[in-house]
């Protein structure tokens, strides 16, 4: 019986570990989101080389953390799928009648 129970708190553990996982990538999303407007706002004030330099430097800065962000959100949503296959597991398995 010990056993299930360490496969049912790994289970937990790894549905709330995913949803944080999940919540954070969403929040940087957001974020990355946010600046790359701004970053586009700045470039249409001027149409400068300057600014198309700076604009093209800065949205490559923000993009840099794309890839980043969607390896986390994808992680966490597998964290959460697991955690609840084994939490069905454990409910199907181990407990009582």
């Amino acid at each position: 019986m010990k056993n299930a129970n360490v496969k049912k708190l790994v289970s937990f553990g790894a549905i709330i570990l995913g949803a944080i996982m999940v919540i954070y990538a969403l929040s940087a999303m957001r974020r990355i989101s946010n600046a790359k407007g701004t970053i586009s706002n700045f470039g249409r004030v001027s149409d400068s080389s300057t600014s198309r330099f700076m604009t093209g430097s800065l949205n490559s800065e923000a993009s840099r953390y794309d890839t980043k962000v969607m390896v986390l959100l994808v992680a966490g949503i597998i964290f959460v799928v697991a955690g609840c296959a084994g939490a069905y597991h454990y409910k199907k398995h181990y407990r009582k009648h």
